[in-house]
C-alpha cells in the first residue's frame, strides 16, 4: 500500500486511504490475504476490472491520442503486489533472477544501464558505420 497512495479506485470504489484507515496496522487484511492464498481463492468481485481512457496529448477527438487503462479493485491489487514481491524474493534466494540481465520491474536502476549500453552500441556502429543487430 506503501508504493500508489493515490492509486485509482477499481468498481468498488475502495481507495487506498479507505483501506488504511479501516486497517491502520493491516491485522484484518493480512489474516484475510491469508485466507486467500491458502484456498487459492479471491472474491469474484476482484476479478473485474474497470477500463477508463486516459488522454495523453494532441488532438482529444483522435482515439489514438487516448490510452485505454484497466482498473482493479485495490484489495486484489494489493495482494498481487504481496504475491509478486514474494515470487521475487524467492527466485532472486534461489538464484533464478539475476539483477545483472533482468533490469526491467526491478529496484535500483531498472532499464537506465541497458539503455546506455545500447545507446552506446547504437552510437558506437554509426561511427564505424558498422551493422548492429538489437
Amino acid at each position: 500500500m506503501q508504493k500508489a497512495p493515490n492509486s485509482a479506485p477499481g468498481a468498488d470504489r475502495i481507495t487506498i486511504r479507505m483501506v488504511r484507515v479501516a486497517d491502520p496496522g493491516a491485522l484484518v487484511f493480512t489474516r484475510f490475504y491469508r485466507v486467500c492464498l491458502s484456498r487459492k481463492w479471491v472474491p469474484l468481485q476482484w476479478k473485474q476490472s474497470v477500463c477508463k481512457l486516459l488522454y495523453k496529448d494532441g488532438d482529444k477527438e483522435r482515439l489514438a491520442n487516448w490510452r485505454p487503462i484497466a482498473l482493479e479493485p485495490v484489495l486484489q491489487r494489493v495482494l498481487s503486489a504481496v504475491v509478486a514481491s514474494r515470487v521475487t524474493n524467492w527466485a532472486r534466494a534461489n538464484g533464478l533472477i539475476s539483477l545483472e540481465a533482468q533490469k526491467g520491474f526491478q529496484p535500483a536502476d531498472g532499464t537506465s544501464e541497458h539503455n546506455f549500453v545500447m545507446e552506446v552500441a547504437i552510437q558506437e556502429a554509426r561511427r564505424t558505420n558498422a551493422q548492429l543487430a538489437i
